[in-house]
Order: structure tokens, then C-alpha cells, then sequence
């Protein structure tokens, strides 16, 4: 099972899959610089092990998961430049 997860400037489009949080041992995933679209699931709130997370430069809506907030371990949080709404 990876801890890293970095596809970045490729092109990739489409919504990130709620499966996402199976991956238990990510400790890095960035996707920036891609055309991801929809709403950031609130799956990642179960990678409990994320120190990194870049979903920059894509084309994210909706609002920002509370269970982002639950990541003790996030050091690193960069969602700029895409479609995010919110308080």
C-alpha cells in the first residue's frame, strides 16, 4: 500500500473517488495542476496518517470537508486556485 500519492500536472480530470480514504497509509497525496472537478470528498477525513495535502490548481467546487480538520498529523494544506465556497 503506497504513502504517497503525487500526480501532478497531468492532465487528470474527473472527481476525486470517495475510496480515497481506503488508502490508510497515504501520508502525502497532491494532485495539483490538473482539472480535478466536484466536491473534495469527505473521505479524507479517514487518512489519519496525511501530513500533505495539494489539491491546488484544479477545478474543486463546494466547500472545504470539516473532516479535513480531524487530520492531526496535516502539516502542509494547499486548495488554492479553484472553485471553493464557503465561511
Amino acid at each position: 500500500i503506497p504513502d504517497k500519492l503525487g500526480i501532478a500536472q497531468n492532465s487528470l480530470s474527473g472527481p476525486i473517488p470517495a475510496t480515497i480514504g481506503d488508502i490508510s497509509t497515504l501520508k502525502r497525496f497532491v494532485m495539483w495542476g490538473n482539472a480535478l472537478s466536484g466536491v473534495i470528498p469527505s473521505a479524507i477525513g479517514q487518512l489519519s496518517q496525511l501530513t500533505h495535502l495539494d489539491l491546488s490548481r484544479n477545478l474543486l467546487t463546494g466547500g472545504i470537508p470539516s473532516s479535513i480538520g480531524r487530520l492531526s498529523n496535516l502539516g502542509y494544506l494547499r486548495l488554492s486556485r479553484n472553485q471553493l465556497s464557503g465561511d
